[in-house]
């Protein structure tokens, strides 16, 4: 997009120095407007493609959202080379540019809404997890409990979307970390994780109390029975 804009202010460039003509003056001005509505669709896909490396690198996945950004970078390349060749023309027709203009800016949304959308199912996953081990972690793990509570605190400040700031990104994901290595000490994983957040939610089967594992890790944090709740069958 920013040979378009280069090309356009080329032709701007030539238009200024010719008579000045009614016809002349409104190419300028369509030249003008063309190259502004340009610059916005670039800055927006470029902070489009920002969110999508954090969110990858926050997630730790970065084949997410692969096919989506490739297909708005190919529709935003075309969409502006057919831009350039018909602001070059003598005789531009305005609802052809904008009919180009609009298809960029549906490609740099379908990258943004992709990144949102994930995002907001990553900050929901955490949400849940939270909600359902924050008692537990009062009465196990007063550490475990402020590592749940920094990343929660860092994800509610940026739910909107995936921050890009060095800083943040980096924060998140040391938070992340921090939790993951406060929860593995308590190795509450597996069956174990299933049955701690359906009980602490009051909707546990107790048929799990009959799984050795599971059983011996209530027998290993008596404290626990009193957060949870099971639901017979």
């Amino acid at each position: 997009m920013t040979v378009t804009q280069n090309g356009l202010r080329e032709l701007e460039a030539k238009i200024k120095g010719l008579p000045v003509q009614d016809s002349l003056l409104r190419r300028r001005q369509l030249l003008r407007a063309t190259t502004d509505q340009v610059q916005q669709r670039q800055a927006e896909l470029q902070e489009a493609i920002e969110q999508t490396k954090a969110l990858r690198t926050i997630q730790d996945d970065q084949s997410l959202l692969a096919n989506v950004e490739r297909k708005a970078l190919a529709a935003s390349r075309s969409k502006a080379q057919e831009l350039l060749n018909l602001v070059t023309q003598p005789d531009q027709e305005n609802n052809e540019i904008s009919a180009r203009l609009e298809a960029i800016k549906r490609a740099c949304k379908s990258l943004s809404d992709g990144v949102k959308t994930d995002w907001a199912q990553a900050c929901m996953e955490h949400q849940e997890r939270a909600n359902a081990f924050k008692p537990l972690a009062q009465r196990l793990n007063v550490s475990l409990l402020a590592r749940i509570e920094q990343l929660e605190k860092l994800l509610i400040i940026n739910s909107r979307s995936p921050p890009t700031a060095l800083a943040t990104v980096q924060a998140i994901m040391v938070a992340r970390k921090a939790l993951a290595a406060e929860m593995a000490t308590l190795d509450m994983t597996g069956p174990i994780e299933t049955f701690l957040r359906a009980a602490q939610n009051h909707n546990g089967d107790p048929r799990a109390l009959s799984d050795p594992q599971i059983r011996d890790y209530l027998d290993a944090h008596p404290a626990l029975w009193k957060s949870l709740r099971v639901v017979l069958i």
